[in-house]
């Protein structure tokens, strides 16, 4: 065989029909290194930037360990611990000087390591601390990684570490159960977490685990002092701190031991990787005699663990990494390397907007690419192809992080350079058609889902889940009873299963797009029936609450002729416009609370007092009765409900997120249309208070049946479980579509606030009694509702934002061009159903571009700051059109002039929103 010359293709070919397909490679051979460079069978020339995971920290095949590798092979390779051998004692005294330790136990590899500290950790508690046999706990965090032995994944998070692999071993791992009876997960870089399980189950816990920076995680750094405080924490209650350092060790991070940045001294540090240069699997536990020596003789080993050849090449191994200085070397270079990552971010260059965040310490860091801000959808999986096509290699890790740790003996001009080419990529990611290596990283994986982790994960059940959505939608409706998560990304594409208690939130960043999963991507399934009784209770709620700014109409026109005629116009509509302005500046909190605490709760107490305001309002006689029951009352009742029936279809729905809003907002003018007339039928029957004392009821009874109807859905954890009051990416687009409804909303009441004195000013021949009047307000209500629901049909066609820019624009054409010349009562009755039918679509639309743009998790916050920012206009828009009447002599032409501007005024804030997230103009958005 070594006469015959395989070139990259024969080797990947081989590889795949011969080996187990356990791990997704990027497309490129490597068949000689030297340093921080590697060539492929036809020599070509890349930098090495992920070295083999930080297991070559002192580079490809460094001559003093080769030599040293050699001259022992030719000597003596292996004893077993049976015997001595005059290679691990000299080994044992190095490490253990170097480190600051008493002892070491020599093993393999990293999980051999993590395996060995678990038993001993155990050992311990048993012999030293006096836990009773079979009860010692080993405590670690969420989202760790530490191996993939059946022991090592018992404390995983790791869906793809765990799924089809259990039972695991009990007694280990980052969950426990509180005082409150609920398991917590301890959060990493959380110390209260560690505080409260320690207080909790401290005299058993054997040990805690934990990584100094998390690697497989996607280079997570932990807040300063973190280490030192879970130190004390582990002191107080005699348990002993394990840091795993097999990644993180060796100089990788600037110092010699990730944890010596936190000034600890670990009680048991885990090495592995580089311990050996990259040449020979070794692995060592370090610990002091009081820990190690309570493994006796036959409780633990290896046969080639502590063998000559592998102590040897260690031992040269750690005199490279402190004769060539690679802490330091590491640490300036780190430095280097951020700064001008962080330099091509604040560039403002295209490749500069896709850089999201960088991170990390030494040469190990991490490069989060925003997948969302790439206008072909091209991935992080995909910018590490062209990376390679460019001559660097490097790997994703959870979707969209890119690890970039380059052997510490890089040279300064080599990392410069793949600084250049890694700026030249993310700036042609966008640019190009197609993508060099793309159908070669496929070959051998088209029927598995790539994604995660390390840019791939296994499909085949994800597959026969796809072929089976009947039972997708069941395990999302019922996976807390199965214990299961099911997590989708911010689109709706389905991820994975994930047990509930080991909820990996690591992936919650990232967009997993259609190409990574095939051509029919499994999407997080629409709700069914239960999903259609939902959108039937937000219709409800829509038809009773966000009806009022129709059926104030009426009772505007009511006040003004009946019982306060002296009353000022614009004074008198503000009565009205308090109740939408409190209603929509509450709906920021109420959103957040129905994120945090569940839906029912504020739902059930605003439907309560919303019965009331409008049963107490019966009662007013004077104006300052009309602002505080229908004004402030009715709008703090209605502000605890409104985002969060809104945002409830978004919830149910994906494929038919719009259709299914536009339903449920519809409502709102199908009920001002329907409750106008009924309300002004009650008022002309039976007088005020009558008329509202039914009213009252009337509509109290229908929001008790919405209630029953409406539900929360339990959607992927990751989706909903936001902490945050914002989107993770607050920016110029977030920004652009509160601007667009805070403006437009100031031109888009008026028509309906001031349509019946309206009618009444232009057709006087008509009664003031007569339902002729309330008309065009009842039609162009009506057809405000089914616009939403044309509406919703269009965003789900044509994209959401298209649609919510060509409401406002259309809107404001119809308020300057058409309104001002409506004055016969057909002209009028036209402009009151086209203008409904069209100017209606942007609050209906609202929470679905606020899930396209920042996608589910959080979203009734999301829809609710949006619907504060309407609420000055809610309060003065009306009231400014009311002014500019009374100050113009009443002149309607103004006041239509000043309605259409604003809204065309948000159309170009919309506009701003739509093409910042996407520049093609007939681009489906």
């Amino acid at each position: 065989m070594s006469s015959v010359h395989l070139t990259s293709a024969d080797v990947i070919a081989l590889e795949h029909e011969h080996g187990a397909h356990n791990y997704h490679p990027l497309p490129v051979v490597f068949d000689k290194g030297l340093g921080a460079i590697v060539w492929d069978p036809e020599g070509r020339r890349y930098i090495d930037m992920l070295s083999a995971y930080s297991a070559v920290n002192q580079g490809h095949c460094h001559p003093r360990i080769v030599a040293t590798l050699i001259e022992q092979a030719q000597r003596l390779t292996l004893s077993s611990r049976a015997f001595y051998n005059s290679s691990f004692g000299p080994f044992a005294k190095k490490i253990t000087q170097l480190f600051g330790y008493d002892m070491v136990l020599p093993m393999n590899t990293g999980a051999e390591a993590v395996e060995t500290g678990l038993k001993v950790a155990r050992k311990w508690a048993y012999v030293k601390k006096g836990v009773p046999e079979g009860e010692a706990i080993i405590l670690s965090v969420e989202n760790n990684f530490h191996g993939r032995t059946l022991g090592v994944i018992s404390m995983s998070t790791d869906p793809d570490c765990r799924i089809g692999f259990g039972p695991f071993l009990k007694g280990v791992g980052p969950v426990f159960t509180d005082k409150q009876g609920k398991q917590k997960t301890i959060r990493y870089g959380n110390a209260d977490d560690v505080e409260e399980a320690l207080e909790l189950y401290g005299d058993k816990v054997a040990a805690f685990l934990v990584e100094p920076i998390q690697g497989e995680a996607g280079i997570v750094v932990p807040p300063q002092g973190y280490l030192q405080r879970v130190a004390e924490l582990c002191k107080k209650h005699r348990v002993l701190l394990i840091c795993d350092e097999i990644q993180t060790g060796m100089c990788r991070t600037g110092k010699m031991l990730a944890s010596d940045w936190d000034n600890i001294k670990p009680d048991v540090v885990l090495l592995g990787k580089a311990l050996s240069g990259g040449l020979y699997p070794v692995s060592a536990v370090l610990a002091n005699k009081e820990i190690m020596l309570c493994i006796a003789p036959g409780e633990h080993g290896s046969t080639y663990g502590g063998n000559p050849l592998g102590c040897a090449v260690a031992t040269t191994a750690l005199d490279v990494l402190v004769d060539e200085k690679l802490s330091e070397r590491a640490e300036a270079l780190g430095k280097v390397f951020r700064d001008s990552i962080l330099d091509i971010q604040k560039s403002g260059s295209e490749g500069g907007k896709l850089v999201k965040e960088v991170r990390g310490r030494g040469l190990l860091n991490a490069v989060v690419i925003d997948e969302a801000a790439s206008k072909k959808g091209r991935t992080a999986w995909q910018l590490c192809l062209l990376l390679k096509s460019r001559g660097v290699l490097a790997k994703p890790t959870h979707v969209n992080i890119i690890r970039f740790a380059p052997p510490l003996v890089i040279k300064e001009e080599e990392l410069k350079e793949a600084v250049k080419i890694i700026g030249e990529c993310l700036d042609d990611l966008d640019k190009l058609d197609d993508i060099p290596g793309e159908v070669e990283s496929e070959v051998g994986h088209k029927d598995n889902m790539r994604g995660r982790k390390d840019g791939y994960c296994g499909g085949s059940k994800t597959k026969q889940a796809h072929e089976c959505p009947t039972l997708m939608l069941a395990m999302c409706e019922y996976e807390p009873s199965l214990s299961l998560h099911v997590h989708f990304n911010v689109e709706g594409t389905f991820i994975s299963l994930v047990p509930t208690t080991m909820e990996n939130k690591t992936c919650t960043d990232s967009t997993v797009m259609e190409e990574q999963l095939g051509s029919d991507p499994l999407s997080y399934p629409d709700g069914g029936l239960r999903a259609w009784l939902v959108v039937v209770g937000c219709f409800i709620y829509a038809c009773v609450c966000m009806s009022y700014g129709w059926v104030w109409g009426v009772l505007q026109d009511f006040y003004h002729t009946e019982m306060f005629p002296q009353a000022n116009l614009g004074i008198l509509t503000l009565a009205g416009c308090l109740s939408s302005f409190i209603t929509h500046s509450l709906s920021y909190g109420t959103g957040g609370l129905g994120d945090r605490f569940r839906y029912k709760t504020p739902i059930a107490l605003g439907t309560i007092l919303t019965i009331a305001a409008w049963f107490s309002s019966a009662f007013s006689t004077k104006l300052w009765h009309v602002f505080l029951t229908q004004g402030v009352f009715l709008g703090v009742a209605q502000g605890l409900t409104l985002p969060l029936y809104m945002s409830l279809p978004a919830q149910w729905f994906h494929k038919r997120r719009g259709f299914a809003t536009g339903i449920a907002t519809g409502g709102s003018g199908i009920g001002g249309g329907v409750f106008s007339l009924v309300l002004r039928e009650l008022l002309s029957r039976y007088g005020h208070r009558d008329a509202l004392l039914i009213y009252s009821g009337l509509t109290g009874g229908l929001l008790v049946i919405g209630f029953f109807l409406l539900q929360e859905r339990r959607i992927p954890g990751y989706l909903t479980e936001s902490k945050r009051w914002l989107p993770e990416h607050v920016d110029g687009k977030f920004y652009s579509i509160a601007c667009s409804v805070f403006f437009g909303i100031f031109g888009f009441l008026s028509p309906y606030h001031f349509m019946a004195t309206y009618t009444k000013y232009y057709v006087p021949s008509l009664d003031p009694e007569s339902i002729l009047v309330v008309l065009p307000l009842v039609l162009g209500a009506i057809c405000a509702g089914i616009g939403r629901l044309i509406s919703g049909l269009i965003a789900d066609t044509l994209g959401p934002m298209n649609a919510f820019f060509a409401s406002f624009f259309f809107g404001g054409i119809l308020q300057m061009v058409f309104w001002p010349f409506a004055r016969s009562y057909a002209a009028i009755l036209a402009y009151s159903i086209l203008n409904g039918l069209v100017a209606s679509w942007f609050m209906s639309l609202l929470p679905v571009v606020c899930a396209k743009l920042f996608g589910v998790k959080g979203l009734s916050t999301i829809t609710g700051f949006m619907i504060l920012a309407n609420s000055p206009g809610q309060l003065a828009g009306s009231p400014i059109g009311g002014a500019i009447y009374d100050a113009s002599g009443h002149n309607w032409i103004a006041v239509a002039e000043y309605s259409g501007g604003m809204m065309l005024l948000g159309s170009l804030c919309s506009l701003y929103a739509r093409f910042s997230h996407d520049r093609r103009v007939l681009a489906r958005v």
